[in-house]
């Protein structure tokens, strides 16, 4: 496929101008033809190649001109020597990480990919040199950070103060039926005195709990004794009382269930 031709008749910005025989040299080395057609200076090559000149063609498009109007057989430049070609897949794999690297949009690509396929076999590795000058320098490798060790699990006080607080806030678990919240407090709560229970018989099976410990069975009596209580007139009153009035006979069930299990406890 023949190259595309670009007519270099628009404007564009000025900038620090070079002679003509520096444009035609400088076009050379990126793989671009200048030539005229019909009066007119036309650039012929890959798109990239070309942006780059056409702020120096605009500056001295006359001297170009009439440089160009000359005869062949006395030129003032010396064309550079050819490069070799790298061939077709190296110049797509880099013109892609190009992309890669920039952000290019999907048309970029396109139009890279379109400016390889049409470019002649002897205008490759000047395409080469362009795309390599192009390509930005290598970023740092990105710091990956360490992952964060996992949360240490409750110990079983902090798993109690967690359960007491929503137990005592909570109008549903003060009845007995607790709340997903608070079944799920509760469970954290004999999760973490299970395991520590584990861990110290582990360490010196030999050793009683002590009396008040956690693990022991008279903490869970007294939740379901404390649930009944405070859902309970009577039993409230009985409180209130200082002993002149009777529980229900749920409640003082509850609490001689209470009383033997804290009694068998283990003394401190």
């Amino acid at each position: 496929m023949a190259a595309l031709a670009y007519h270099l008749g628009h404007k564009i910005k000025k900038g620090d101008a070079l002679t003509a025989s520096q444009v035609l040299a400088k076009a050379q080395a990126l793989g671009v033809k200048l030539a005229l057609s019909g009066g007119e200076l036309h650039a012929v090559g890959c798109r990239a190649g070309i942006a780059q000149l056409a702020q120096d063609i605009r500056a001295c498009k006359p001297q170009l001109v009439q440089l160009l109007s000359k005869p062949a057989t006395a030129p003032d430049w010396t064309p550079p020597a050819p490069l070799p070609d790298p061939g077709m897949a190296r110049l797509l794999a880099l013109a892609m990480a190009l992309c890669d690297r920039t952000g290019a949009s999907e048309k970029t690509r396109q139009d890279w990919r379109a400016d390889i396929e049409q470019a002649a076999p002897e205008n490759r590795g000047h395409l080469l040199a362009l795309l390599q000058g192009l390509m930005p320098k290598a970023m740092p490798p990105a710091v990956v950070a360490a992952p964060s060790p996992p949360a240490p699990a409750p110990t079983w006080r902090d798993a109690d103060h967690a359960d007491q607080s929503h137990y005592w806030a909570c109008k549903q678990c003060r009845t007995g039926a607790k709340c997903p919240k608070g079944q799920r407090l509760s469970d954290a709560y004999i999760e973490a005195a299970s395991r520590e229970r584990f861990i110290a018989a582990k360490t010196d099976p030999a050793k009683p709990l002590p009396k008040f410990h956690v693990a022991q069975p008279w903490n869970e009596v007294d939740k379901t004794y404390q649930a009944h209580h405070w859902s309970c007139d009577a039993c409230k009153a009985y409180a209130r009382s200082n002993g002149h009035s009777q529980r229900c006979t749920e409640g003082q069930q509850l609490h001689s269930a209470y009383e033997q299990a804290a009694a068998k406890g283990a003394t401190p």
